[in-house]
């Protein structure tokens, strides 16, 4: 992790599926407010950047994600509209039972997410700057931890599996 001089602002994204859009809209409203002249597209100038310390559990984890890759609120807001019904479909019946037996949601079009928002990249969480902080449950001991870049055990963690496993956690 490199150093940088710190303001102390914290940027924290709850999950809740499709909640996260309203998200992405306060963070494109923050991101008009911050810098007028911003245009999505504009490299180099996400609010992302804004922040000392970034933490999001599940799609606030994705959207934290997007962030640190340089994309735009407008262009997360639009991957969730795009994406958001494949990766959180509305549960029926069907819905209902799986969630009996197994995950609420299939993972698959959440890793199709993951990636694209990463663009094709293989960050890890020690590639950045600010402090970074992914909720998560660990199963095979049965306690909640916290994948962040300030523990140095978790600076070589990918920040696909960070995002991945703070989705995951139980119900």
């Amino acid at each position: 992790m490199k150093a940088r001089p710190r303001s102390g602002a914290i940027l924290s994204l709850t999950g809740g599926g499709m909640a996260a859009r309203f998200s992405t809209e306060v963070l494109c409203a923050l991101q008009g407010m911050r810098d007028p002249a911003y245009r999505p597209g504009t490299p180099g100038r996400s609010i992302g950047q804004a922040f000392d310390v970034l933490a999001g559990t599940s799609a606030g984890a994705l959207v934290i994600a997007a962030l640190l890759c340089g994309k735009a609120p407008p262009d997360i807001s639009a991957l969730l509209e795009s994406r958001g019904p494949r990766i959180f479909p509305r549960s029926g019946w069907q819905g209902r039972l799986r969630w009996i037996f197994g995950a609420k949601y299939a993972p698959e079009p959440l890793h199709d997410a993951v990636d694209e928002v990463l663009g094709g990249g293989k960050p890890v969480l020690g590639d950045f700057e600010q402090i970074l902080a992914f909720p998560a449950f660990d199963e095979s001991l049965g306690v909640p931890l916290v994948l962040t870049n300030a523990n140095p055990a978790h600076a070589r963690v990918p920040l696909r599996d960070a995002v991945l496993a703070s989705a995951a956690a139980p119900s």
